[in-house]
């Protein structure tokens, strides 16, 4: 994973994480970059890209994290299936960093994502 620069300008590690909770799925991405945010504005546009292939879609935002939730993570983990490299541009105070993931083992979250009742 690729190092962005976060709040205090040194270089720091987003983490994606994905969990199962009482309430459902949840895929996070933690952006130690503030994200700006108005009162308003609960989404914001990240672009993202499956080995090469780029997409952009909108992710329930917070000061310092991007969210996938339910049904949308669920269908985020299934286009990951196969692929190797997960890349992600972040909306944060720098005008966006961009970080990518090696997705080695996203295969066995999936099934045991698949098995539990979660998402």
């Amino acid at each position: 994973m690729d190092a962005i620069k976060g709040t205090d300008g040194k270089p720091a590690k987003p983490v994606l994480t994905v969990s199962c909770r009482a309430d459902g799925l949840y895929a996070v991405i933690a952006w130690p970059e503030a994200i700006p945010l108005n009162d308003r504005q609960h989404f914001v546009s990240v672009s993202w890209s499956l080995d090469g292939q780029s997409r952009s879609s909108p992710m329930r935002a917070s000061a310092g994290s991007v969210t996938f939730a339910g049904s949308e993570a669920k269908e985020w983990l299934r286009e990951m299936a196969g692929a190797k490299r997960l890349v992600v541009t972040v909306p944060d105070a720098r005008g966006g960093q961009s970080a990518s993931f090696d997705l080695q083992g996203v295969q066995a979250v999936q099934a045991a994502i698949g098995k539990s009742s979660c998402g």
